[in-house]
Order: C-alpha cells, then sequence, then structure tokens
C-alpha cells in the first residue's frame, strides 16, 4: 500500500459534512453505486463519528458480535482434524490487528471482528494479511483499511490510496487481503436521516434565536428627531441590553413575541429520525425510547437476536474462507480445512417450555443428568450430590385400601387417604416402631415360655413356670422406658389434628361435614 499511509492519510483529509445538502449527498450515494466510494465513505464516517445516536448503536452492533465467544471446531474426530483445529486456534489466538491510517490502534481477535462489522455499515470491510513466520509458526497481522481507499468501479475492489489516484485502482491480490461484504449499506439510509436530523437542528436553533428573545415596541408621544424621542430610543437600547429604563409620562414599552411556542414542528422530527436511526442500525429501538410504545417489544428483540445470529454468521464465514483457508494451505499443505471457526451468538432460551419438556421426559421414565439440568437453567448443585446423579419420577406414596391392611403391618388410618395422610402414616410407623424395642424385657420371658412348652414338659410344670412368670411382671414392667413410645405417639396425634384442621379449612362453604 506504500508507506507513510497515515501521514498521506492526513494530508488529504477534509471536513465532508460542511454544507452538506441533501442533494450533495444524493450525489454521493449514486457515486457509490456505480463503484466510486470516496466521498460517499468519507461522509458516512464523519457522520458516524459525530451524530450522538448513531455513534452509540454503531458501537452497540459491533460490539454485540465481538463481545461473543468463539472457538474452532473439527469437521470429525481424525487425527489430522484435530491438528487443522489447534493449528487455527494457536493462529487465531495471536493475531495481531491495527489499522493502516492510525497504527496506535492495536487488538487481537476481538478488534477484528469489530473491524469486520463495518461491512454492515459501508457494504465492505477491507483488511491487508501480512504473513509473517515467528518461532516457526506462521502469524499474521491484519490492517484494517478504510473503505474510501478503494474503488469498485470494475466489480472487484481496487486500492485507490488516500489520495484517490486512478479510477479502477490496483487489484487485490487474494492472498494478501481479507474482504467482508455485507447484504447491504446501513449507512445509506442513515446518512439520510442524518440530513433531515440536521436540517432540522438548524431550523431549530435558527427559531430559538430569533424568537427565543421576545421583540420591543416602543411607543412615545414625542416628535421624531426631538430631544425626547432620541432620549427614548437610548432608552430602549438600554431595556434591550439589561432590561432596566425610565421613560417619560405617556411612553409605553411593548414586548412582541412569537405566536408559536414550544418546540415546534422540530422536536418530532428529531426524534422521528433518531428513533428510525436506532431501529435501523439495532433492529430495535433503545429501551429509553421504548417506554412509551412498551406493545411490541418483544417482536423486537426477535428482530434484534435474528441481527446478532447473522452477524456472526457473517463474520465466521469471511473468516473461514478468506483467512483460515490460505492459512491451513500455508501450514498443511491442502486448500480444504478439516475444521472451522465459529462465533457462538446467544440461544434464545424458553424456560417454560424446557421445564414442560424436561416434566414430560422424567414422568415417562427418562432419566436426566442432574448437573447437566441445573447448568440448563443457571443453577449450581449442592456438594453433597454425587457426581452422575440423575433426576427421575419420584415414587409416589403407597394408597392405602380402608379394610386392606398391608401384610404385617397394622390396618392404617383412613387419613392416608388424604392430602396430608402420608404425614400421619409416617408418624405412626416411627411410633410403632419403637414398641419392639420398649417391650424387648417382655419378649424375652415370653421366648423362653415358649421354648418351655415346645421342650415336651409336663402340665404342672409349665404351670408353675406360668405362675412364677406371672409374679415377675411387676418387676419386668418397672423396668420398661416408656418415653420415646410417649413421644412418637405424641407427634402422631399432633400431625392427625394438623391434618384434620386442614382438611376441615379446606370444606367448600355451605357444606356441612359428614
Amino acid at each position: 500500500m506504500g508507506d507513510n499511509l497515515g501521514r498521506r492519510a492526513r494530508q488529504t483529509r477534509f471536513n465532508p459534512i460542511r454544507n452538506l445538502t441533501p442533494e450533495r449527498l444524493a450525489q454521493a450515494l449514486d457515486q457509490f453505486d456505480i463503484g466510486y466510494l470516496r466521498h460517499a465513505g468519507l461522509l458516512w464516517e464523519v457522520i458516524e463519528d459525530r451524530d450522538d445516536v448513531l455513534h452509540i448503536v454503531g458501537q452497540k452492533r459491533r460490539k454485540r458480535v465481538s463481545r461473543q465467544p468463539w472457538d474452532v471446531l473439527p469437521v470429525d474426530d481424525t487425527p489430522e482434524a484435530q491438528k487443522h483445529a489447534e493449528t487455527i486456534k494457536d493462529f487465531l489466538n495471536n493475531l495481531t490487528v491495527t489499522e493502516a491510517a492510525d497504527e496506535n490502534v492495536r487488538g487481537g481477535f476481538r478488534l477484528l471482528v469489530r473491524q469486520m462489522m463495518n461491512a454492515v455499515f459501508c457494504k465492505y470491510a477491507v483488511h491487508e494479511i501480512v504473513w509473517s513466520a515467528a518461532g516457526g509458526k506462521l502469524r499474521a497481522e491484519l490492517r484494517f483499511v478504510p473503505i474510501y481507499f478503494f474503488s469498485n468501479t470494475t466489480g472487484r475492489l481496487g486500492f485507490i490510496g488516500p489520495e484517490g489516484a486512478g479510477v479502477d485502482g490496483q487489484p487485490l491480490p487474494e492472498k494478501e487481503w481479507m474482504i467482508t461484504t455485507g447484504d447491504s449499506a446501513l449507512m445509506k439510509a442513515a446518512s439520510v436521516c442524518y440530513v433531515f436530523k440536521r436540517l432540522s437542528l438548524q431550523d431549530w436553533l435558527n427559531f430559538s434565536e430569533k424568537f427565543g428573545v421576545p421583540g420591543i415596541h416602543g411607543e412615545t408621544p414625542a416628535v421624531k428627531g426631538s430631544k425626547e424621542f432620541e432620549d427614548f430610543v437610548d432608552a430602549l437600547d438600554a431595556f434591550a441590553s439589561d432590561w432596566v429604563t425610565a421613560t417619560n409620562v405617556g411612553a409605553k414599552i411593548n414586548l412582541i413575541e412569537a405566536k408559536q411556542n414550544g418546540d415546534g414542528p422540530f422536536s418530532p422530527m428529531v426524534e422521528r429520525m433518531d428513533r428510525h436511526l436506532t431501529s435501523l442500525v439495532l433492529g430495535s429501538d433503545l429501551s429509553t425510547m421504548s417506554r412509551k410504545q412498551a406493545v411490541g417489544s418483544q417482536p423486537q428483540q426477535a428482530d434484534s437476536d435474528q441481527l446478532l445470529q447473522d452477524d456472526c454468521e457473517l463474520c465466521s464465514e469471511t473468516l473461514q474462507m478468506k483467512l483460515i483457508r490460505p492459512l491451513i494451505e500455508y501450514v498443511h499443505g491442502t486448500s480444504e480445512p478439516l475444521a472451522y471457526v465459529k462465533i457462538i451468538p446467544p440461544v434464545e432460551k424458553d424456560v417454560a417450555k424446557e421445564i414442560l419438556v424436561d416434566q414430560f421426559l422424567i414422568d415417562n421414565g427418562a432419566e436426566l443428568d442432574a448437573a447437566e439440568t441445573a447448568e440448563r437453567y443457571d443453577r449450581s448443585l449442592a456438594d453433597t450430590m454425587k457426581e452422575g446423579a440423575v433426576l427421575k419420577a419420584a415414587v409416589p406414596a403407597p394408597v392405602v385400601v380402608p379394610g386392606k391392611p398391608r401384610p404385617g403391618v397394622v390396618a392404617e388410618n383412613d387419613a392416608a387417604l388424604t392430602e396430608g395422610g402420608a404425614l400421619l402414616q409416617n408418624a405412626m410407623a416411627q411410633a410403632l416402631g419403637v414398641v419392639p424395642r420398649w417391650l424387648a424385657p417382655i419378649a424375652a420371658e415370653l421366648r423362653t415360655l415358649e421354648a418351655k412348652a415346645a421342650s415336651g414338659i409336663s402340665d404342672a410344670e409349665l404351670l408353675d413356670f406360668t405362675d412364677a412368670a406371672a409374679r415377675s411382671l411387676p418387676e419386668l414392667f418397672d423396668q420398661l422406658d416408656s418415653s420415646a413410645l410417649a413421644d412418637d405417639l405424641e407427634a402422631a396425634m399432633g400431625t392427625a389434628v394438623i391434618n384434620g384442621v386442614t382438611m376441615a379449612l379446606r370444606k367448600p362453604a355451605g357444606k356441612k361435614a359428614a
């Protein structure tokens, strides 16, 4: 591109928006369409830099893409594909990115993406690729070159430099330049909005200067040219400058004010252009602009998300075709990369829908990985949960049919059929579990008696043993500790009372309990 490009660009610099009119803008846009990009490119750069709204939303559109995560993915599991992926990732992590006309700007991959997004605004974003070898590895410096350094008269960009030398420009070698091409140039429409906004602001300012301070009309009976008349004129001048004056009898000072009050037609036009600029660039209004018209905010957000996805795909595809392919060809000797770079847009989540799907799967016997499910919902698991834990359908509480007790268990209370029956069932089960421990001393005597009966002793001997056991019962009962059983029975009765009150409160109004 030549030496001292930054100096040459500054020496030929001028202000393209000075005395900008709709006619001059239309001429620049027409020239852009036939391939003369210089005038429109200079206009667009200054307009975006100086307009308060366009400057903000332009940076938002660019940075929404550059802030997204990116990755290098192999196309298959072969060792060769893994090598390609390692080469690409190492190369992109060590990129150097700058601007051809301002080498103070330095950055890496994220800066490169922001510069590539200039294609959305100006149709093209051009980078010169300066290849180099460092430490036995291929490296590159990408230098962003403004659109007004090129022409497009032949259907292919040609370099004309900051002076605009030549018509067609110098051709751009394929592997030495990366050209990002957008669908259209947003700045065409944005510059039209800017001109109408600027005209309205100028008219608003002129109106304020002319009618912001009221005019002064003085009335005096003095004859024109007389000393009294001249004194009155001097008084009017003093009143206009410091609002303090003195007049003779019969003199009057009247203020003349414009009938048009407020902002007139200027404010609606400026607000309309600001809204259109924002919608044009972001696909939706800024939140501060949407407060008055909240309806339709969700469709606008969907449009904005689609733009972000398209921007990510545009940058990813351009990098793959214009940068990754020559890299793999230089390093691995093939023009078909087995790995690709992907800027990953955010995935919109419908949390309610995902919960319904997960619940459907679990209810039908599927098991979901607990860690992955928690991550999808941005939640963390307890440290005590084991690795590989799964989410599955909960085991339902057993349904107890009155009059049909389960084997080995005393028939449950009919309250088990109610909503709170499970609580009572658990409390009673705990109480019944204490009974064997509480009756342990007596149970031991009974087992001894049973063994005596089975040994074939006579009825008289068995009777004597039974009488002795009966006489020892008071002593055995003194050894029993009923405190645990009492606590469990108290808990069971408390649970039953709470369940009964809850059921009574839930009975429909106007109906008596059976």
